[in-house]
């Protein structure tokens, strides 16, 4: 081979690192996105490029933004020391961006997500749906489901559900909301009453 096979994950092989930088710091937004995907698809292998991927969620364009979280996401668990520039992500302008930070941290893993977990519930009022969304599948996959409350009192039906079928599968979680659980009963969409049936009745 051509002698890198011994190399830890995360080495930068140098040949390819001076490339990789220009990428991710071209003047073009399209090929910092591309070299964002790139990375992305490595996972953990790109764990040396997490500084300059954290450092793209603030780029003057959404695109970009958004694919950054993506990227540190897939990195992973190594790239949890940039989970404060993450958390700055979930205010972005752009609801795309938002539910991507969102997901992202699912990759960062438990404590990472714990400590900001409060601020990825407040995406439970949020105003776009797909944040909505994103919120409850990270709270829920993390251990976080008793912070549903605000997604519960959603406008969108599909997050009713989403947050509903959650709870239901949280002891912790049913026993938080139980009132509020109840309260959509009465929703006057035929498939949130039945979530909340189905939640309602896990509550006994």
């Amino acid at each position: 081979g051509d002698g890198r096979d011994w190399m830890a994950p995360g080495f930068r092989a140098v040949a390819d690192d001076d490339e990789v930088l220009d990428r991710l710091q071209s003047f073009d937004e399209s090929i910092r996105k591309v070299a964002l995907q790139s990375l992305a698809l490595q996972g953990e292998r790109a764990a040396a490029y997490a500084p300059e991927v954290a450092a793209l969620l603030q780029d003057d364009h959404a695109e970009v933004r958004r694919a950054a979280s993506v990227a540190l996401g897939k990195i992973g668990l190594s790239a949890a020391l940039h989970a404060r520039n993450l958390a700055a992500a979930l205010r972005d302008e752009e609801p795309a961006v938002r539910a991507e930070a969102a997901r992202a941290f699912l990759g960062l893993g438990v404590e990472a997500t714990a400590a900001h977990a409060e601020a990825i519930a407040c995406l439970g009022s949020d105003a776009d749906e797909g944040v909505q969304l994103a919120a409850i599948e990270c709270l829920a996959a993390s251990g976080e489901a008793t912070r549903l409350g605000a997604a519960l009192g959603s406008r969108f039906a599909a997050v009713l559900r989403a947050a509903l079928v959650e709870l239901s599968r949280s002891p912790a979680a049913r026993a938080a909301h139980a009132a509020h659980v109840r309260g959509l009963l009465a929703h006057g969409d035929t498939s949130v009453r039945l979530a909340a049936v189905q939640a309602s009745g896990e509550i006994g």
